[in-house]
């Protein structure tokens, strides 16, 4: 192939895809790798393999992933942003692995949002568990 699509949901998982494209180009030829938004299902949740093992109660409470995300972009700052994923998924009892925003290219900590209009992407990235469910998702935030 020449084109291959790869979902964003585990955006660590298409990062490291897409560098791997760019190193082994000389061996499978050229190659681009594409993302594709995450899909959700109307509430905002991201559709997931691991999403049948949560009861209908935990499924709610995984709603503090997204509403962490949209809070993110609200933010004014990356430790700001940071402080408000974690307080709605603290209050969705979400046990919190990781609720960072980074670099989209690199996934390096940033200190500050890059002016408006710039082309520098930067994503909030989070991880945890509903349950005994660990889940996971990611938005671009500016």
């Amino acid at each position: 192939p020449h084109v291959a699509l790869f979902g964003e949901k585990d955006y660590q998982q298409f990062l490291t895809l897409k560098a791997l494209g760019k190193q082994e180009r000389e061996s499978l030829g050229p190659i681009t790798i594409l993302g594709r938004p995450t899909v959700r299902d109307e509430d905002g949740l991201a559709l997931s393999s691991r999403n049948v093992y949560l009861s209908p109660v935990q499924r709610k409470r995984a709603l503090g992933l997204s509403k962490a995300l949209h809070a993110a972009k609200e933010a004014g700052t990356p430790e700001d942003a940071e402080r408000k994923m974690r307080s709605i998924l603290l209050a969705h009892q979400i046990k919190t692995e990781y609720a960072v925003v980074r670099d989209a290219e690199t996934l390096l900590p940033i200190k500050m949002f890059p002016p408006p209009g710039s082309a520098h992407s930067i994503r909030a990235i989070i991880a945890g568990r509903v349950g005994n469910t660990r889940l996971i998702d990611n938005m671009a935030i500016r």
